[in-house]
């Protein structure tokens, strides 16, 4: 467990900071692949086959995702550490089944044209890719199983470097596969994102062994956490991201059966292009506050980093909606048509509130996560769902808004209830102690 000295919001902003950094870096990893394959014969099925292609990876992945909390949380000894790091490789060779079902099988075929109804021309193009990744799961495991370590022992620092890395991976492989070997674009992108978190997990693998050898390297002094409390602590965090990968599919199908429905569609990917880099930077407060957590005696200063965090974000975006730096953006880098600028903007003004919810739903994550009180982030996350389904399909379509506006504002409503649900969980949590 980190030790939180005097200068407590200090204390919480150096572990943070890193991870949060991380995250933005992390974010560059589509627009990278995206540059790749707009240089293609036939960059609309490259674009399309990307979104694919990451969908049912990301979906494959998702009960690896969260070893970056549990591992965080429960590697306490060494002993919690062989529990938590055999449970780590099981969880691994499971993904990579999986992935190799879906890949390899008749299955595809039938996700691909039958569940997805996905164009002949698409189907096609994202089966290889979707095989060179069959390493995809386990890799991102494991580099999440090690992250935690060094997340929960206070050193983040190289967790950035290690992004850094993956990031030039993929633009180095990506773009030499393609312009200089002729790799088909899609094919060259799958390959660059293997050899990226292949990098970026050895990478993270050297790094942490003087933490290993320094704080696990111990005897035993007992048997360890026990299996039934790790599925207990993991499976509703995996369901839990499971749940939430729905969030974007929900949003898209409500836009579609908006009226204007192109536009709208097309204006909330613009806005949601410049939110998206604000709102990222709080996925990094779970972990901080599970490692700074210390049976309660640092939540004063992780509250008070949270206010801060949140403001600042806030700030942040509003400035740049009331000073016109969006539609900069939105013009001269993204190049959006001037049509849809008007209405990209309005979503974005509609967004204001998004960073401040999500400090605050990474706040109480932390916090629950830290009680080890995981299965109530799935109910809240569960009760959130529930009503973006109810404002986007019951009440948007009888006001009026333009769609863009009405997703913004049901994405924050509902983000806003989830953490009122925690929030609630955890208060109880606490006063139960």
């Amino acid at each position: 467990m980190v030790p939180l000295p005097r200068a407590g919001v200090a204390a919480v902003a150096r572990l943070f900071w890193p991870l949060a950094v991380s995250w933005l870096f992390m974010s560059l990893e589509t627009p990278i692949a995206m540059a790749i394959l707009s240089r293609s014969d036939r960059p609309e099925v490259g674009a399309a086959g990307f979104l694919i292609l990451m969908a049912v990876a990301i979906w494959i992945e998702s009960p690896v995702i969260d070893l970056l909390s549990t591992s965080t949380a429960l590697a306490r000894s060494r002993s919690d550490f062989l529990r938590v790091r055999t449970f780590t490789l099981a969880t691994m060779v499971w993904v990579t089944v999986a992935h190799g079902i879906v890949a390899f099988t008749p299955l595809y075929w039938v996700l691909s044209r039958s569940v997805l109804g996905l164009p002949e021309e698409v189907a096609q193009a994202v089966r290889l890719p979707l095989q060179i990744m069959l390493p995809w799961s386990a890799l991102i495991g494991w580099r999440r199983f090690q992250q935690g370590l060094l997340i929960r022992n206070g050193n983040t620092r190289p967790i950035v470097f290690g992004t850094t890395l993956r990031l030039a991976t993929i633009g180095l492989v990506g773009f030499g596969l393609f312009l200089l070997a002729g790799v088909p674009a899609l094919e060259a992108t799958a390959i660059a994102l293997i050899c990226s978190v292949a990098v970026e997990s050895l990478f993270v693998s050297w790094i942490v062994q003087p933490l290993l050898r320094e704080r696990y390297s111990h005897p035993a002094d007992s048997e360890g956490v026990p299996l039934g409390q790790i599925l207990r602590f993991h499976l509703p965090l995996t369901a839990t991201t499971m749940v939430s990968l729905t969030v974007t599919p929900l949003l898209g199908s409500a836009l579609a059966r908006m009226p204007d429905s192109v536009r709208s569609m097309a204006a909330w990917q613009v806005a949601i292009t410049l939110v998206g880099l604000v709102r990222i930077i709080p996925f990094a407060l779970p972990e901080t506050v599970i490692a700074l957590y210390d049976e309660r005696r640092g939540l004063h200063a992780l509250g008070w980093f949270s206010v801060l965090l949140a403001s600042a974000l806030t700030g942040l975006l509003a400035s740049a909606w009331a000073l016109g730096l969006d539609r900069s953006l939105f013009e001269v880098v993204l190049r959006v048509p001037s049509d849809l600028v008007p209405l990209a903007r309005a979503g974005v003004a509609a967004s204001l509130l998004l960073p401040a919810v999500g400090v605050a739903l990474g706040f109480f994550r932390g916090i629950l996560a830290a009680e080890r009180s995981s299965a109530s982030r799935l109910w809240a996350m569960l009760l959130g769902i529930g009503t973006l389904v109810a404002l986007l399909y019951g009440v948007a379509p009888r006001i009026g808004v333009p769609g863009v506006v009405a997703a913004a504002a049901a994405l924050t409503v509902s983000q806003l209830v989830e953490a009122c649900s925690l929030a609630l969980s955890s208060f109880r949590r606490l006063r139960a102690a």
